[in-house]
């Protein structure tokens, strides 16, 4: 078979040599024969060099921490970040409703027992008495948030529904306290609620039942 060398030496070798190397008499490169095939002539020779992409170790490691790190930081922003920023919206509203809904809930509570004098110790508490636990690291808003507090009358712990505006909590009454924190009288007891606002107008339920405020009458000052 006729086989080429790249310095153009053109050379005849045996079929036998096929797959093997010879050396070029003229220029002295090695020179590899290939297997002819039907109708052609072996060309040269030279093994054809490898080509091809290679990435190193430490390469594919950067890429994958960026990868990593790129996703950390897409899924904080669309988690987390977003669900604070919900919160922050709403926070002031849903502090509004707990605050109305529970002392609303105190006031008719007291009534129903002869023990709600407008004008002396009426229920009450400031908004800044009421802590809420916020959603931390949570990829979707919670359908619930923890909080509680303290009226003039005791404290309180319960949940606010961030999909209803419902609220629902354990309340004491019959205390008496300064500024929610000073105690001068511990409280008489506790009771289970649940409420809403309508209009910004509470809707009450305690213990099951319904609740309205009893107001004394002007004739009597009485129940």
């Amino acid at each position: 078979m006729n086989i080429k060398c790249d310095c153009g030496k053109k050379m005849v070798v045996s079929d036998a040599l096929a797959g093997k190397s010879v050396r070029c008499p003229t220029c002295g490169e090695s020179i590899f024969v290939a297997a002819s095939q039907p109708g052609t002539t072996a060309g040269n020779t030279k093994p054809a060099k490898a080509t091809g992409f290679y990435m190193s170790l430490g390469m594919m490691i950067g890429i994958v921490s960026v990868a990593l790190l790129l996703v950390a930081g897409l899924g904080f922003y669309f988690g987390p970040m977003r669900v604070g920023r919900q919160w922050s919206d709403m926070n002031d509203n849903a502090r509004g409703t707990v605050n109305n809904v529970i002392t609303y809930a105190l006031k008719a509570y007291l009534s129903q027992r002869g023990e709600f004098d407008p004008s002396h110790h009426a229920p009450a508490m400031e908004n800044g008495d009421i802590i809420f636990n916020p959603p931390v690291l949570a990829m979707s808003m919670p359908k619930k948030i923890k909080f509680d507090g303290n009226s003039n009358n005791g404290a309180f712990t319960g949940f606010y529904n961030t999909e209803t505006g419902d609220v629902e909590a354990d309340v004491e009454y019959g205390g008496v306290s300064v500024a929610g924190i000073a105690s001068l009288k511990k409280p008489a007891g506790r009771f289970h609620m649940t409420g809403h606002e309508e209009n910004k107008n509470a809707v009450v339920t305690v213990d099951g039942q319904a609740m309205k405020i009893i107001y004394p009458t002007k004739e009597t000052g009485k129940y």
